[in-house]
């Protein structure tokens, strides 16, 4: 999370989202440093109920991802980082990985939560599928000019061939908010 109090903005980090990539890009207006948290992934609704900050007077955005790219992504970032997740190395593929994400080791992941957890009504949301034109857009909103550099990318797949019938169904049945809400197929 970035909190800008001298730009009256904050930026909410769903992970697997382009979240290092923007919080890169935001850093210098992160003044809000002593407002933060354990977690660089909190919610919306943790920050309220941890501080008195008037957030009506903060511009809110985030960004999510398509359900099915993001379970990809989160895949290939518990494979790149197995010596911190042991558990990974037994799973093949994001195919396994599905029939894995109600495990205990899994399921309390920041990325294995619903998008919609991180967000309100209140929260401007821009997708990771338009990026380059989102981020811009609330550039340009909350007064600041800056390239959105490319970091942390975990893969490059296209995620519709990684999938088969029954993980497409598991993502589908578990991610079914943030597919509704922010209006997502596979």
């Amino acid at each position: 999370m970035i909190i800008s109090q001298s730009k009256k903005f904050i930026f909410v980090h769903n992970p697997k989202a382009a979240g290092t990539s923007i919080q890169q890009a935001l850093l210098p207006w992160d003044d809000g440093k002593h407002l933060k948290a354990r977690t660089k992934h909190e919610t919306l609704t943790e920050l309220r109920n941890r501080t008195t900050l008037d957030l009506s007077t903060f511009i809110i955005f985030g960004f999510v991802r398509n359900p099915w790219d993001r379970f990809s992504s989160f895949f290939c970032f518990l494979k790149k980082h197995s010596d911190q997740f042991p558990q990974i190395k037994s799973v093949k593929d994001v195919n396994q990985l599905a029939l894995c994400v109600d495990q205990p080791w899994l399921r309390d992941k920041y990325t294995t939560k619903l998008q919609a957890q991180y967000f309100d009504d209140t929260v401007n949301i821009g997708k990771y599928e338009n990026l380059q034109h989102d981020f811009k857009n609330i550039s340009a909103e909350i007064g600041i000019d800056v390239k959105l550099p490319h970091a942390n990318a975990s893969y490059t797949h296209d995620y519709k061939k990684l999938f088969n019938k029954e993980s497409k169904q598991i993502i589908a049945k578990r991610y079914a908010q943030d597919i509704k809400r922010f209006n997502y197929e596979f």
